[in-house]
């Protein structure tokens, strides 16, 4: 049998997808279901061996996947779940049934539907408005530069204001951005539409305070996935209390540290695992953030 465990170049968290693709193409062990949260170095799958290329083309398909729903979820840890984050669907219509699960995995609030904006650009505007898949308020998209050609009657109506730049902003000039709407509009909900590459880290913990969510534009491969030949029984679970993961040879019901009822996280695979609904999903995601958000330590115990 293989392991398929999951790599990243930063010791952050990896919001599992992807695991409905492989019920039809391999026999499936055990694995860690879709919406579940893990760290790099941890096995998301054990498989049955199978031959070597259809495997690789398996786990090209799925790192797309793990990638968006992690990229995502840093995101929602980093801005907290108070705030809102948007994938938009041009970044995901060469997959888009398999990439917008995915998205959901990683507790998206909705989809953006901004190719309707193909349409209006031909005639010399940039104004879109916008109703989500999956948040039921609607917002007005709009490009930095078109800012204050918004109709007011109409913006009064919206939740927020998507507002597409050009380069990552200074936080004064996302300040602006929110003074300017207030001023114009009187909304001070604005939501940034930016690649991911432009979000990093140190900028979300800055700008979280004046933003009210981000909508991505496009997004990187964060994860990458290895395979390993291994013949023995192998456990993971989670302890909610010490914030800790136990990988193990053998099964444990409590934590040896603190005696709480641990979380198994490589579970035998089960048909309802598959059939979850993207609100499913999301629920799924939002529970296990509220475990890791402190971060959580990898023990190999009795390994």
């Amino acid at each position: 049998m293989k392991l398929i465990i999951a790599r990243s170049r930063r010791n952050d968290i990896i919001a599992i997808s992807g695991m409905w693709s492989l019920k039809d193409k391999m026999k499936i062990l055990k694995m860690v279901p879709d919406g579940f949260i893990i760290y790099p170095n941890e096995i998301i799958s054990i498989v049955d061996d199978i031959k070597l290329d259809e495997l690789i083309k398996s786990i090209k398909n799925i790192e797309k996947m793990i990638s968006l729903s992690t990229t995502i979820a840093r995101l929602r840890r980093e801005l907290g779940l108070d705030k809102r984050v948007f994938i938009c669907l041009s970044s995901i219509l060469d997959s888009f049934e398999d990439l917008a699960r995915a998205a959901y995995c990683g507790g998206v609030d909705g989809i953006l539907n901004d190719l309707r904006s193909v349409e209006v650009i031909a005639k010399d505007s940039t104004i879109q408005f916008i109703n989500t898949e999956g948040d039921d308020r609607q917002y007005v998209a709009v490009r930095v530069d078109e800012l204050s050609k918004l109709d007011q009657d109409q913006v009064r109506k919206v939740h927020g204001i998507i507002i597409y730049l050009y380069s990552r902003p200074s936080i004064s000039l996302l300040r602006y951005l929110r003074e300017r709407c207030i001023i114009l509009y009187g909304k001070s909900r604005i939501i940034i539409a930016l690649p991911h590459i432009y979000l990093s880290y140190n900028f979300l913990r800055k700008a979280k305070d004046v933003i009210y969510g981000v909508a991505l534009t496009s997004f990187g491969l964060l994860v990458k996935l290895d395979y390993v030949d291994y013949d023995k029984d192998i456990f993971m679970y989670r302890c909610s209390e010490c914030r800790r993961d136990l990988i193990s040879s053998s099964s444990i019901r409590k934590c040896p540290r603190c005696g709480q009822r641990l979380i198994e996280l490589l579970k035998e695979p089960s048909d309802r695992y598959f059939k979850y609904t993207a609100r499913e999903l999301k629920y799924i995601f939002t529970n296990m953030l509220k475990i890791v958000e402190k971060g959580v330590v990898v023990d190999y115990y009795g390994y």
